[in-house]
């Protein structure tokens, strides 16, 4: 699995090319990036077609990563709905503020 911050294009497109899972921790609002993504279209679509990705999605590619952020859901953007809170994670197991004690 890569993790990876949203801003490191090189590890999205990587996990692209060799089938492997990952995530993007923003440790900043995590509706930014889908909020820029159609300005990164572009430049990502030619990052993959560098990598060799014959199915190269851009900016849907970027949005499609599941995000996860520290950011409460009411200081973020609408276009967040979908990224994780906390630092706990309980989804993954971790313990913190948003996993069960």
């Amino acid at each position: 699995m890569i993790i990876r911050d949203p801003a490191e294009f090189g590890a999205l497109v990587a996990a692209a090319r060799f089938t492997l899972p990952q995530v993007q921790v923003a440790i900043d609002l995590g509706g930014f990036v889908p909020t820029v993504a159609d300005w990164l279209d572009e430049p990502t679509r030619q990052l993959e077609w560098m990598a060799g990705i014959a199915d190269a999605r851009g900016a849907q590619r970027i949005r499609a990563t599941p995000t996860f952020s520290s950011v409460p859901a009411a200081l973020d953007h609408p276009s967040a709905a979908n990224t994780v809170r906390g630092w706990g994670w309980p989804q993954c197991g971790g313990i913190g503020p948003t996993s069960p004690r």
